[in-house]
């Protein structure tokens, strides 16, 4: 019985031993960057714990996690590429050491110019010949010109003029206003010059009144 049960045991290590991450495959490229790549990987056994896959610059062998949670039964996982143009290796861990890809290229991400259309100049109107200007007549030859209305026969350039009566003289003609303000302005200053002659011819009589009086007395 005891027999039994450690052939059982040494049976059940030696599955456990041999169950083992084989190889991880090489991904195709070059790659780009952002692109989703998915790595996959031979197993010969049914794994009992996650993997390790890191990814190692070749020129630098700085090394990066890309994750350390990998479900080696699956064997397949989805990378997002993160690392900066240059040659890398993919190493998975399965817990009995680095198994290694072979080298890949990673490539920058071509970003097209913004608001370019493709093959479309810009401001050209759709079906419009390169290089037409606006209200040019098909087959590049000019609009007609409109065409130019003459005169009517007699009739001066410019149109009929109208005849303009004369005016008479500024100085023949007088404002009724005019005429009613200088009537008053001539009558004030006759009745001015009596009131002054009488005034004069008082004061002389008075003059001469007290001559004599002082002469007699």
């Amino acid at each position: 019985m005891v027999r039994l049960i450690t052939l059982t045991l040494f049976l059940a290590l030696i599955s456990f031993a041999s169950a083992q991450l084989v190889v991880i495959n090489t991904p195709s490229g070059p790659l780009t960057q952002g692109a989703n790549v998915p790595i996959t990987w031979q197993m010969n056994g049914p794994a009992t714990q996650p993997g390790d896959l890191t990814v190692i610059n070749k020129a630098t062998q700085n090394t990066s996690t890309i994750s350390n949670n990998i479900d080696l039964n699956a064997q397949t996982f989805t990378w997002i590429v993160d690392v900066v143009p240059g040659t890398y290796n993919l190493a998975l861990n399965d817990g009995s050491g680095n198994k290694f890809s072979g080298p890949f290229d990673v490539v920058a991400a071509q970003s097209a110019a913004p608001g370019a259309a493709p093959g479309a100049a810009p401001g050209a109107a759709p079906g419009a010949a390169p290089g037409a200007a606006p209200g040019a007549a098909p087959g590049g030859a000019a609009p007609p010109a409109p065409p130019v209305k003459e005169p009517a026969k007699g009739t001066p350039k410019g149109g009929p003029k109208t005849p303009t009566p004369n005016a008479p003289p500024a100085f023949l003609v007088a404002s009724p206003s005019q005429s009613s303000q200088s009537q008053p302005s001539q009558s004030t200053t006759a009745h001015n010059s009596a009131s002054t002659k009488s005034a004069y011819d008082l004061l002389l009589g008075l003059m001469t009144v007290a001559v004599i009086m002082v002469h007699f007395a």
